[in-house]
């Protein structure tokens, strides 16, 4: 099953690159778009880590139970096609009670590349719809941090340092399939800057394919921390700017 569906995102790969390459005859403009993508459903696997957690004194309320994603990305726009390069950082909720006393709090982050692919079923002046491909590379950190962070004593730290380095749990690299379903409107303002603006949603799944290991402290493995699943039904919101190209001089 799993093959199969790697084999599924290489085609899709393929095909965006196919599609890119037959387009690229037309004129392109290029821009930049930022965007967010939060979670609609709960993540099981989220809540399995934070209960595991709290069970060792742990502050887990950092884990939380939904995660999003903050994205920038180069975007390439042809008629028929438009083509991003996407870095992402990851980031929980906050959400279920905090341990009291703890011994540390958990954050959990993450940060990738990926590409995605829009291809146009609609492309009017004011409106492009269609449905969009892609695959993100992610890395994935379970930190483990002090619980005091204010006022620090000096005479504290010295006389136990350890307590106040942080421990770094990972599970390498992931990669992540998506698909959705894009919109977005086309607004005409600042033409002395930009050529055009667009404001755009979308709404999509996020399946992971590849990694999904156990988490990893140095050279060992911790067998008693559930894994991280990024699986994610989501809804992105972001703006596209396609800045005005300056005469060469």
């Amino acid at each position: 099953m799993k093959n199969r569906i790697i084999g599924i995102g290489l085609l899709i790969a393929g095909a965006a690159t196919t599609g890119q390459a037959q387009d690229t005859t037309k004129r392109s403009v290029t821009g930049f778009r930022f965007g967010t993508e939060s979670g609609l459903l709960t993540n099981n696997s989220l809540t399995a880590i934070q209960q595991k957690l709290q069970q060792t004194n742990i502050d887990a309320k950092a884990v939380g139970d939904k995660f999003s994603n903050v994205t920038f990305s180069f975007v390439r726009d042809w008629p028929k096609h438009t083509a991003e390069t996407r870095f992402l950082f990851m980031g929980t909720t906050s959400n279920g009670p905090a341990v009291s006393p703890a011994i540390r709090r958990a954050r959990l982050s993450g940060f990738g590349v990926g590409f995605s692919g829009t291809y146009k079923l609609i492309n009017t002046r004011r409106f492009i719809v269609g449905p969009m491909f892609g695959y993100d590379m992610m890395w994935y950190r379970l930190a483990l941090l002090p619980v005091d962070r204010d006022n620090l004593l000096l005479a504290t730290i010295a006389n136990n340092p350890a307590a106040y380095n942080p421990v770094t749990f990972r599970q390498g690299l992931y990669l992540n399939l998506h698909a959705a379903a894009a919109g977005e409107y086309r607004l005409y303002w600042l033409k002395r800057y930009y050529d055009e603006l667009r404001v755009g949603a979308r709404v999509g799944y996020q399946l992971p394919s590849f990694g999904q290991g156990q988490w990893r402290f140095n050279d060992g493995t911790i067998g008693d921390l559930p894994r991280f699943q990024p699986k994610m039904l989501y809804y992105q919101v972001g703006v596209s700017f396609f800045p005005k190209k300056r005469p060469r001089t």
